[in-house]
């Protein structure tokens, strides 16, 4: 689940002032440039895998540093388009659906011509993907990867104004209509938001018969309900958590957006709160929340023509602190509790209490429980888009045909939604690795 971030769920105050939408300006309008230049930092980071979702959030915004987005792509382009022959290219490992849906939308952000034959065949090579994820739905009643993937894919191809084969939607379609949305038993409003991203594309292209067009107004209309059905209790202007809540906006306000300004500053107002809070730290999310605080979405990707853009003078390059960690503001050590639960059963694997540095993340927790050999704990991750990924524990692997992940609970049941590098365990706390079903 390499697109999916355990992220954390946190609690947010609408502020008492709301944004308003065409007025961001002092604090507010430093804020959201201080996101844009995390993401442009991010892009000079060698130990950060390259995310073409970085480039579409920078391409989103209004505001650019023109030298630093092109660079970047270009880099991309040596991942994703290696030249044939190059070392790059056959050491390369295939692109999952989402990540060559993504990198297509970086390109078609970027203005790039879809005629050109190296772009032809990445259009065929998304295509010939998502027909092998329609398949295995047919067979498994899931894809290959995910709904979430399977839906960039078919949002990608959109975008890029290419027909779509009617089956390879209409299983998007069936699957929204089924529920299928969900992950560990809850709705992924991820998933929903960019399938209804999906739908609205798709309607405003025109090419396809009426009768599938009746069929996508319907879905749109079911992703619209579910999202309200997963607005957060207690804090309704929360839409699954507080990272779910941009794609969800970007998804409600390109189908209403003539929507009621108000209610878009309280939502404005919500996410700029958790920015103050240092809550969005990893690119991978923040990539997410900037179109929303620049009021665009990725429908917006196709009305972008890159001509007369402006460079930003306050986004000159200033290099960030390479492979830089949490600052750690205290000397002293905290315990933390780690446990390993596999199965149903109440007793642990393993269970341990550790000392760390104050500020330690989840994973030096990990990295100080492998060092202790006489407890045999050891653990293996897998760097995605958003970090680094738990895949196994104790030997025990996480495995994609079994549908299994590694959750990471805080005591007793609380879900962790940031993952091993984001997390920074509190004092006395007991996180406990569990291998769960997905």
């Amino acid at each position: 689940m390499g697109h999916r971030w355990l992220l954390c769920l946190l609690s947010f105050q609408v502020l008492s002032v709301p944004v308003q939408l065409d007025d961001i300006h002092g604090d507010d309008a430093l804020l959201i440039q201080s996101l844009t230049l995390k993401l442009l930092r991010s892009t000079d980071d060698p130990y950060k895998p390259l995310n073409p979702s970085v480039h579409l959030g920078l391409r989103l915004s209004r505001e650019h540093n023109l030298e630093k987005e092109a660079q970047y792509l270009q880099k991309l382009r040596e991942v994703f388009q290696p030249t044939l022959g190059s070392s790059t290219h056959s050491d390369q490992e295939e692109p999952s659906t989402g990540l060559l849906a993504l990198y297509i939308l970086a390109l078609r952000a970027s203005c790039e011509d879809f005629n050109t034959h190296p772009n032809r065949r990445l259009i065929s090579q998304l295509k010939h993907l998502l027909h092998e994820e329609k398949q295995h739905i047919g067979l498994k009643g899931f894809p290959i990867s995910n709904f979430y993937q399977y839906s960039l894919g078919v949002l990608s191809l959109c975008l890029t104004q290419k027909v779509i084969d009617h089956h390879v939607i209409e299983k998007l379609v069936h699957a929204q209509e089924e529920d299928k949305f969900s992950h560990n038993q809850h709705t992924s409003v991820d998933t929903e938001a960019v399938a209804g991203l999906a739908f609205l594309c798709l309607q405003h292209s025109n090419l396809y018969p009426a009768f599938l067009m009746e069929k996508l107004r319907n879905a749109t209309i079911a992703v619209k309900e579910k999202l309200v059905q997963n607005q957060t209790p207690g804090e309704p202007d929360i839409l699954g958590n507080i990272y779910s809540t941009s794609l969800a906006l970007q998804f409600l306000w390109a189908l209403e957006p003539n929507d009621n300004e108000a209610e878009r500053s309280k939502f404005i107002s919500i996410l700029l709160n958790g920015v103050k809070k240092e809550h969005f730290k990893n690119p991978m999310p923040i990539s997410q929340l900037l179109p929303v605080l620049h009021h665009k979405n990725y429908l917006d990707i196709a009305k972008l023509n890159c001509k007369d853009e402006q460079e930003t003078p306050s986004l000159d390059w200033v290099p960030g602190s390479r492979g830089s960690k949490v600052n750690v503001l205290e000397d002293d050590e905290i315990f933390v509790w780690l446990s390993v639960k596999v199965g149903t059963g109440s007793s642990m694997e393993y269970s341990k209490l550790l000392y760390v540095r104050s500020g330690s993340s989840l994973l030096d927790v990990l990295r100080t429980a492998q060092k202790d050999k006489s407890q045999d704990f050891t653990f293996e991750t897998k760097v995605t888009l958003s970090g680094k990924m738990l895949t196994a524990v104790k030997g025990i692997e996480a495995s994609g045909t079994e549908r299994t992940y590694w959750q990471l609970i805080k005591a007793p049941d609380t879900p962790l939604l940031e993952g091993i590098e984001d997390y920074i365990p509190k004092k006395n706390e007991h996180i406990i690795l569990r291998l769960a079903k997905w």
